[in-house]
């Protein structure tokens, strides 16, 4: 043990391992999250509720949406953010991973397994996707498709359009700047598929909604929609 000890507290003098949220060293015991910021965490625990909630009302009247939930409430400069943020520009697809499992978890035990036949990760536009190396969303659906054991499909729907940056924009402005930014590929089969799509954060929702539009179009059975964090 004191030599596990040793070894550790030498790697993370010259490798430190940071927590995912607030970067501080983490201790042996932990793991990409630590203690203090695990017990911080803004638990939405919407995936009790998934017709009643915050999220689920962005939707309604949109899309034949039947479920949404979100692992964390968003706050400017709060945990969610900061998790969001690691997975997304620091290359830490395996955060996102992580935090995949753990919500996957919550969700195998309200049996949402039975509820949808596959997630779909919001797809980025190939050049940024190129740029960045990996799709934060596709992190994050890859580790609950590990724990619920729902179908992890990225053969459906593909980013046509390189949008830009939404973070300061209106609702309008948002709805105008995703219009026609998704297609199926052409091999797609979509009918009566019941399908949840998955991102890292949901503002609005105007991102999901253009990635479901296609999917609908051509017959889901039922969208359902999973987040990281829900603003």
């Amino acid at each position: 043990m004191l030599l596990a000890r040793w070894w550790h507290d030498f790697v993370q003098l010259v490798f430190p391992n940071l927590c995912g949220a607030c970067r501080s060293a983490l201790l042996l015991e932990e793991e990409m999250v630590c203690t203090y910021c695990r017990l911080h965490f803004p638990l939405t625990n919407f995936h009790r509720f998934p017709t009643e909630n915050q999220m689920f009302d962005k939707f309604k009247g949109s899309l034949p949406i039947v479920y949404a939930s979100a692992f964390l409430h968003f706050s400017e400069g709060g945990i969610a953010q900061l998790l969001a943020h690691e997975i997304k520009y620091n290359r830490r697809c395996e955060l996102g991973i992580y935090l995949g499992k753990w919500y996957g978890s919550q969700l195998a035990a309200v049996d949402i397994s039975k509820q949808f036949d596959c997630l779909v990760p919001v797809p980025l536009h190939k050049d940024r996707q190129k740029r960045r190396g990996y799709n934060q969303a596709a992190c994050f659906a890859q580790g609950i498709s590990q724990t619920t054991g729902i179908a992890l499909r990225e053969d459906l729907v593909i980013r046509a359009k390189a949008t830009v940056s939404q973070v300061y924009m209106e609702q309008e402005q948002r709805i105008a700047n995703m219009a026609n930014a998704f297609q199926l590929l052409p091999q797609a089969e979509v009918a009566n598929l019941r399908i949840l799509l998955v991102d890292d954060v949901v503002t609005t929702g105007a991102t999901i909604e253009a990635c479901a539009k296609p999917l609908v179009q051509k017959g889901c059975r039922a969208i359902g929609v999973l987040a990281l964090a829900n603003v």
